[in-house]
């Protein structure tokens, strides 16, 4: 009869931990699929003349480096962590956004791509490796052409 009881207490002790495993597991998957939607990944929306997040996470930061010439600007986010938009639109940015060419901030209205010019796009953001896009500038310095191959 003893060796019946200890037999039992040993398997609800297994199924205990089964228990907590299964728990875990279930737990777990769900953060570790929310997880895959934070990538850095951006594109660019030709018809608007906007970098896009691919996620719904927002863009807090842009390298944006003319592979022409040398130039290049830094677009980063200084407004509220809770509005961060997942767009940053080249035709009018963002004011919360604070823009650098170089090592010198420019005003956002001043911004502009120069003509027939190459661009890299790097966004790098969080614990997630950077992502890269290339973009295309027509004689008016808008963009025409945007891939992710370089």
């Amino acid at each position: 009869m003893v060796e019946y009881i200890r037999n039992q207490a040993k398997k609800a002790k297994e199924s205990a931990r089964k228990i907590r495993w299964v728990n875990c597991v279930v737990f777990l998957l769900p953060i570790l699929f929310i997880s895959c939607f934070k990538s850095n990944e951006i594109y660019f929306d030709i018809a608007s003349q906007a970098v896009r997040s691919s996620s719904l996470k927002g863009i807090r930061q842009l390298y944006i480096e003319n592979d022409s010439i040398p130039e290049a600007f830094l677009i980063s986010w200084e407004g509220s962590n809770n509005s961060v938009p997942d767009f940053v639109d080249f035709n009018s940015i963002n004011e919360a956004y604070h823009i650098n060419k170089g090592q010198k901030k420019i005003d956002n209205s001043k911004f502009k791509l120069m003509p027939f010019s190459k661009y890299t796009i790097e966004r790098m953001q969080g614990d997630v490796g950077p992502y890269y896009l290339y973009i295309w500038t027509d004689g008016n310095g808008k963009v025409f052409k945007a891939s992710r191959e370089n």
